[in-house]
């Protein structure tokens, strides 16, 4: 639980589900801001958990971001993502940091500069609010960001998760299809089915963004571009939804054999519609 509560706004209006979106964005009200926030440099802005708080103050005096500091180490490990992803610890915590840059077009502009803190600060609020509905995706440890000359730049850091693998790896990587492929697609498919029940929309929902641990739990990652759910999702951006997903599976999974590829689509959509029709019967 964090604490060291300081008043925050908080969005308008009440999910009906069990975990009110007020409650997820409430988590910004109980982070800690470490005294280098405010020692550094005004434009500094950083919210941690209680137990960091001391080694990110640390980190803030040397280093502009948490991020150039775990590259400046030996043996760092870099993880696959659109972005640079760098894992390493800070205290006891094994944590990934990355540094937050638009995707797309627009990232060949911006690339790493905002207009504003939203999208860095709302990871904390998305993270609580799926993982209070049951839906796992990494704990966010600390989001921090200056602005400058008018524009944001940021980054954040999450727990680091058990050893597994994205769901590309995992469907596509070897020549031959896992012997499991069809239970995993299925837990793919009722995976987002469970996303859409709370309204929740994933604006980058792709392979790449489910990840498989071990213990064949499966995790959403990467909320960059997604926001807490204000209002009930229509069934058009639902189907665009898994819409998205299946070219997504579609493209990554271009050089296996397209019957396989069809096959997952079809369990994927196949999985989703049950558990979507289940929810709502």
């Amino acid at each position: 639980m964090f604490d060291n509560a300081s008043q925050t706004g908080e969005p308008s209006g009440e999910s009906s589900n069990s975990f009110p979106m007020s409650e997820a964005f409430s988590q910004l009200d109980r982070l800690v801001s470490p005294k280098s926030a405010h020692s550094i440099s005004g434009r500094l802005n950083c919210l941690c958990r209680p137990e960091v708080a001391d080694e990110l103050e640390r980190i803030y005096r040397r280093h502009s971001w948490v991020y150039d500091s775990l590259a400046a180490r030996k043996n760092v490990e870099t993880l696959r993502g659109r972005v640079p992803v760098l894992a390493g610890s800070l205290g006891d915590a094994d944590i990934v940091v990355k540094r937050l840059f638009h995707g797309g077009k627009l990232g060949n502009l911006w690339k790493d500069r905002f207009l504003g803190a939203a999208r860095i600060r709302n990871h904390i609020p998305l993270a609580e609010f799926l993982n209070g509905h049951g839906i796992a995706t990494p704990r966010v440890i600390f989001a921090s960001w200056r602005r400058s000359w008018g524009v944001v730049r940021g980054e954040v850091g999450f727990e680091k998760l058990a050893d597994g693998v994205d769901a590309d790896r995992y469907l596509f990587v070897s020549e031959e299809a896992p012997g499991d492929w069809y239970e995993k697609a299925t837990l793919i498919g009722e995976l987002v089915a469970s996303m859409h029940r709370i309204e929740f929309v994933h604006d980058d929902l792709n392979l790449m963004n489910i990840y498989i641990d071990e213990s064949d739990r499966l995790y959403v990652l990467d909320l960059d571009n997604s926001s807490l759910p204000r209002r009930r999702l229509g069934e058009r951006v639902r189907r665009g939804n898994l819409a998205r997903l299946e070219r997504s599976i579609r493209k990554q999974g271009r050089k296996r054999a397209r019957d396989y590829v069809e096959a997952v689509v079809e369990a994927v959509h196949d999985s989703y519609e049950t558990a979507h029709a289940r929810a709502n019967g």
